[in-house]
């Protein structure tokens, strides 16, 4: 009984793992790879840094992400590259730090760029971090693109 129940868990966990992952896209193809989630948040103000984290449960030939970041979601810059897992199917959590993300009224917008070993590159949608002026609250917007 005890080993059902452990078996039990384990697939609940596996199962609300997968139903909140969310995709990455390659803008050639219908390509995909699957994330857990995708956030940015400030740190502390004062020291001007925004944290991104994303967290993956399958990567396939990921040689390397790219954090990149966007004023306008028209030209992004790169702020961080962090080396991937290359084929594994295992939980793994990434961050990474912007150090110099725009203050109030300018909206900082980020997005991954996962490349493959076969220099194929895919997209996340973007995530958006606002400052607001009057209460130093952070709103963050997922799933646009």
């Amino acid at each position: 009984m005890k080993k059902l129940l452990s078996l039990l868990i384990i697939s609940i966990y596996f199962f609300s793992i997968n139903s909140y992952s969310q995709e990455l896209t390659n803008e050639n193809s219908n390509e995909t790879f699957d994330y857990l989630y995708f956030k940015a948040s400030w740190v502390d103000k004062s020291q001007n840094k925004v944290e991104v984290r994303w967290a993956t449960v399958i990567e396939k030939n990921c040689a390397l992400y790219e954090v990149q970041k966007s004023t306008d979601k028209a030209s992004w810059v790169t702020i961080s590259k962090i080396e991937g897992q290359g084929t594994i199917d295992l939980l793994t959590m990434y961050f990474a730090m912007d150090k110099n993300p725009e203050y109030y009224p300018t909206v900082n917008f980020y997005r991954l760029k996962q490349v493959d070993t076969n220099g194929i590159s895919h997209y996340s949608k973007y995530i958006e971090v606002l400052s607001n002026p009057v209460n130093e609250n952070t709103v963050v917007v997922t799933d646009e693109k």
